[in-house]
């Protein structure tokens, strides 16, 4: 509540700022069982949680193989938006969300506003990097 206002920072999942569908019932599911907001831990647990289910139901087996080629397979929308985990690293792209710190009245803690989503793929090093590095690991 002390936050001052003007202070830019980043979340990953500020579930007030979140594009993804089914934000709005997941906050008040999540609610109504624990008395508070959900903060980013929660959102990005049960966002992990369905993009895992969702590949294991498509494989049709929790075993690694066959649940990794499930993961790269298939984009996953989730409370974040659409997410994709990569082949060549097994890196999920979730983006990040910065704004600026605002005391709005409307929750009885500062938000971000004006907040901007930064996607995943624009964060995560190119793939000639991460086969370069690998090469280089290896000497």
């Amino acid at each position: 509540k002390e936050m001052p206002e003007g202070i830019y920072g980043f979340l990953r999942a500020p579930f007030y700022a979140l594009p993804g569908n089914g934000v709005k019932d997941f906050v008040d599911a999540y609610k109504s069982a624990h008395n508070d907001y959900p903060d980013d831990w929660a959102v990005l647990g049960y966002d992990g949680f369905r993009q895992v289910f969702a590949a294991a139901k498509k494989a049709g087996s929790v075993k690694h193989e066959a649940l990794r080629k499930a993961l790269i397979s298939d984009p996953y929308a989730g409370l974040r938006g659409t997410m994709v985990v990569r082949g060549i690293d097994g890196t999920n792209n979730s983006p990040i969300f910065i704004g600026e710190t605002a005391h709005t009245g409307e929750y009885d803690f500062p938000v971000l506003k004006n907040v901007i989503s930064i996607s995943g793929v624009s964060l995560l090093p190119d793939l000639a990097v991460i086969e370069q590095r690998r090469k280089a690991a290896k000497k």
